[in-house]
C-alpha cells in the first residue's frame, strides 16, 4: 500500500499544473472540460491498476533485495515494459512522441519510487 501511495504522489506531482499537466493536455488533445469527468471512476480505477502494478513489482523484486536494488528493478521494468508500450502505442496512434515521453517517464519515475519502497520495506 505504501508503494501504491507513492505511485499516486508521483502522479499528482507529474501531472500537476506546475509540472506537466498543460503539455500533457495539449499533446493528448484534452480540454479542461475533458479533465473534469468522472473523477471517482478515474482515480479509483487508477488506484486499482497501481495496486496491481505494485503487487507485480513486489513479486519481481522479492524480499531479498534492498532499496537501491528495488529502485533499479522498478525503473528498469517500467522503462523496459511500460514506457516502451507507450511509445509503440503512440506510434501506431500517430500521437506526438513527446506525449509518450511524458507518460512513459512518469511510469519510470513512479516505478523507481515504488521499487525503492518495496525493496526497502521487503
Amino acid at each position: 500500500m505504501v508503494s501504491t501511495l507513492a505511485f499516486f504522489v508521483v502522479g499528482g506531482i507529474w501531472y500537476s499544473p506546475l509540472v506537466l499537466l498543460r503539455p500533457y493536455q495539449r499533446l493528448a488533445g484534452l480540454t479542461d472540460a475533458d479533465m473534469q469527468g468522472d473523477t471517482a471512476r478515474t482515480f479509483g480505477g487508477s488506484f486499482l491498476a497501481a495496486l496491481l502494478a505494485n503487487l507485480t513489482l513486489a513479486c519481481i523484486i522479492g524480499t531479498e533485495r534492498g532499496g537501491w536494488d528495488g529502485l533499479l528493478v522498478g525503473a528498469g521494468v517500467s522503462l523496459g515494459l511500460v514506457a516502451t508500450a507507450f511509445v509503440t502505442t503512440g506510434l501506431f496512434e500517430r500521437k506526438p512522441f513527446a506525449l509518450a515521453l511524458i507518460q512513459g517517464s512518469y511510469y519510470v519515475v513512479a516505478g523507481a519510487a515504488s521499487g525503492l519502497i518495496i525493496g526497502w520495506l521487503g
